[in-house]
């Protein structure tokens, strides 16, 4: 018969052992929450440049257009705003083709506050990323704005940590935002930006089309009535 203290012994010491185990356990998923504001980069200096193709169709009004362009982006410096909170300023450049200058076309504004990555894109503000970074996270990123007050889409954290590549440049950490993800037989309205580790912004795209030609075998893409296709990739990057 075994001893009642050797017994004791034995359930004390599996019970250290699962709370041993359990401690780490947390430890470890404690330190795979991302507090890495580095997919968010604002280091005075940092540039990116993009190729940009933007479509506007409205049949109503004959409109069929596609411009085609380059865009820079410029981390200039730290500066306060209106409120006193220090900013990063961000000035936006665009050319036609290499052969031409860059001419700024507007001025924004980034910064970090309460966990939250945010941009003033032309007076209005988005919250881009919320921290602590983790798949599935959902957050309202129009909380500073009255744009989308009545479709309610949330952004939300589809992937993390993924190898992707944009313009045949690789990047070994990339998330991917959906900012809007709605789609019909008649209207496709869907927004994505990625953001790679220790760079920023790599690709974007903007899709909000409507159509009146009801055809389910026809990508909803090449029937639009009305809307707007937005496209932007990344296509080198550095620091001054």
């Amino acid at each position: 018969m075994i001893p009642v203290k050797a017994i004791v012994k034995t359930l004390l010491f599996t019970i250290y052992i699962s709370v041993f185990i359990s401690c780490k356990k947390q430890d470890i998923e404690q330190t795979q929450i991302k507090f890495d504001y580095n997919y968010f980069p604002l280091d005075s200096g940092a540039w990116r440049q993009y190729a940009v193709s933007q479509i506007v169709v409205d049949d109503a009004t004959n409109i069929r257009d596609t411009s085609v362009y380059q865009l820079k982006e410029v981390n200039s410096g730290w500066i306060l705003n209106a409120s006193g909170n220090s900013v990063m300023r961000i000035e936006r450049f665009v050319r036609s083709n290499n052969n031409d200058k860059w001419k700024i076309n507007s001025v924004w504004q980034a910064g970090i506050d309460n966990r939250n990555a945010f941009q003033i894109e032309e007076n209005v503000k988005y919250i881009k990323l919320k921290f602590p970074i983790k798949v599935n996270r959902s957050w309202n990123g129009n909380a500073y704005n009255n744009i989308d007050t009545l479709s309610n889409y949330r952004y939300n954290i589809e992937s993390l940590d993924i190898l992707d590549s944009v313009n045949n440049i690789i990047f070994d950490s990339v998330l991917k935002v959906i900012q809007k993800d709605k789609t019909s037989i008649i209207d496709k309205v869907y927004f994505f930006e990625k953001y790679a580790y220790g760079v920023g912004l790599i690709e974007k795209q903007q899709i909000d089309i409507y159509s009146t030609d009801v055809d389910p075998s026809i990508p909803i893409e090449d029937r639009v009535t009305k809307g707007v296709l937005y496209y932007c990739k990344l296509t080198d990057y550095g620091e001054n």
